[in-house]
């Protein structure tokens, strides 16, 4: 179930709230409203909410540092007025004179963001572990075992780098070798015949991989 947090006044909360409904209508999910960040922090988990609605006015460096940065996942949105900002990175800025209009106008680019906190199941001491998936950085082949390179640590189980990565693919997962497959999120940049990730790990690009990582990645950043 998705988790909605709402920082603002109960008459934008209450329009949001209302409006958010066309855009999950496929999800099941929930929400809290808060009168300030402080309070949000204070009773919530930031880790556990999807989708982050609070006034531009709290988007401010410290506040950015502390609560979105870290969770590059979770759907932001800044309401503002008269904005032409739109999406940018996680953050979407939405007039709260035009909530309705601007959360339809992007609706295709909140739920594309939200797959990311779908669960991937997999074998673990052969017990079945729950695992979202925009907490896998990247899977790597080791011998007949896949390895889960996650933000909760390394995972290990038996089966096909292949049919993990055509699973991911819809999660925008790339395979940049053929023994690895690496979430595009987690990715800084190219360097040569490297990807850098985010946490600077180098991994290796194969040759004959090489320009179709850099156009999906391009494609990605669009």
């Amino acid at each position: 179930m998705l988790k909605v947090a709402v920082v603002e006044t109960k008459e934008i909360a209450k329009e949001v709230i209302y409006d958010l409904q066309d855009v999950l209508t496929d999800y099941d999910w929930k929400f809290c409203c808060y009168a300030s960040v402080s309070q949000f922090v204070n009773q919530e988990n930031p880790h556990t909410i999807d989708i982050l609605v609070l006034p531009k006015r709290y988007n401010r460096q410290r506040v950015y540092h502390a609560l979105i940065e870290p969770y590059p996942n979770m759907v932001v949105i800044c309401t503002c007025e008269n904005t032409e900002d739109g999406m940018i990175d996680q953050i979407l800025y939405i007039n709260i004179d035009q909530i309705e209009k601007e959360l339809h106008k992007n609706k295709g680019e909140i739920l594309k963001r939200l797959k990311g906190r779908d669960t991937l199941f997999f074998q673990y001491n052969q017990v079945k572990v729950p695992l979202k998936i925009m907490d896998i950085i990247y899977l790597e082949k080791e011998d007949k075992l896949v390895v889960y390179h996650t933000r909760r640590g390394v995972f290990k189980e038996r089966g096909s780098i292949y049919e993990k990565a055509d699973v991911l693919a819809a999660y925008d997962f790339i395979r940049i070798h053929n023994s690895l497959v690496v979430n595009m999120n987690s990715i800084a940049y190219v360097d040569g015949e490297m990807v850098v990730l985010i946490d600077q790990t180098r991994l290796p690009i194969s040759r004959s991989r090489r320009s179709e990582v850099i156009d999906k990645l391009k494609k990605h950043a669009m």
